[in-house]
């Protein structure tokens, strides 16, 4: 094997007793996120646009790397017999997931020029990235892999640490117009992931499982809470719960957010 080969060759075989939800490991997790989350929100709740894009770019391609990483790790095989290393991909791992929205907003948010279309960006990215990111620390789907955990932490917890940032530094354009139009573009991103699911069933017929924002017309997600509705469902009953719950956990984080910035003065004033 070459080096890329033996690095994912031990990436691969990196095993760990699968941490506990709220184990020592998450525990420890969370504070950090709690520590960085905080330490952005009230020591560079003042940086400039410039610094703000500098710091997301940098965000963006390390997340891109890990979650490169991750696709590559899990197509990995090594044949102990033959010596032979092979390389394949998952459809299911496609990188369009509710929680993948990051890897879409942040660039956005790096390279659009300011101004309305921007804004709506970040607000959504305040309000239904941090949500995504919230479901994943709190109930991450740990394994046995260590890089997968990590990865898993990682994610999610930017996420969080992003998303209570946007609320921090944009304050004063948090309001429930704004909140009104970050539901667009999760609407966008529904439309989007229901044409990849369709084009996908329809025109790779090896694909397996393939099914981003858990809202496939075609396949049982196992996510909970989703799957039990999924069953109990038509599936455009489903996709009008998702949607109206998706929103609804958005939209209280925005509440929350107003009803505590009126208490405390750390948030920026523009």
């Amino acid at each position: 094997m070459n080096w890329f080969e033996n690095l994912f060759y031990i990436i691969n075989n990196s095993h760990i007793e699968t941490p506990e939800v709220f184990g020592l490991f998450h525990i420890v997790c969370l504070l950090i996120i709690a520590a960085v989350t905080i330490f952005m929100c009230t020591c560079l709740k003042n940086i400039s646009d410039k610094t703000l894009r500098i710091i997301f770019f940098f965000t963006w391609i390390v997340l891109c790397l890990v979650e490169t990483t991750k696709i590559i790790m899990m197509g990995f095989n090594y044949n102990e017999e033959t010596q032979v290393v092979s390389f394949g991909f998952s459809w299911y791992l496609f990188p369009f997931q509710f929680c993948s929205s990051i890897l879409y907003t942040l660039p956005l948010i790096v390279f659009c020029k300011n101004g309305k279309f921007r804004d709506i960006i970040m607000q959504f990215t305040a309000f239904f990235v941090l949500f995504g990111g919230l479901l994943g620390v709190l109930i991450p789907p740990f394994s046995q892999y260590l890089f997968l955990d990590i990865q898993t932490i990682l994610h999610h917890g930017v996420q969080v640490i992003i998303g209570f940032f946007l609320l921090v530094y944009n304050k004063d354009k948090i309001n429930f117009k704004n909140w009104l139009k970050s539901l667009l573009i999760f609407g966008c991103f529904l439309i989007v992931a229901i044409i990849l699911n369709e084009v996908v069933y329809y025109t790779v017929p090896d694909a397996g499982y393939f099914d981003m924002f858990y809202i496939s017309r075609h396949y049982c997600n196992s996510m909970p809470v989703l799957s039990t509705l999924y069953e109990a469902l038509p599936w455009i009953l489903y996709l009008l719960v998702y949607i109206v719950g998706f929103s609804f956990a958005s939209f209280l984080i925005f509440i929350l957010f107003k009803a505590f910035s009126k208490k405390n003065n750390f948030v920026k004033t523009k």
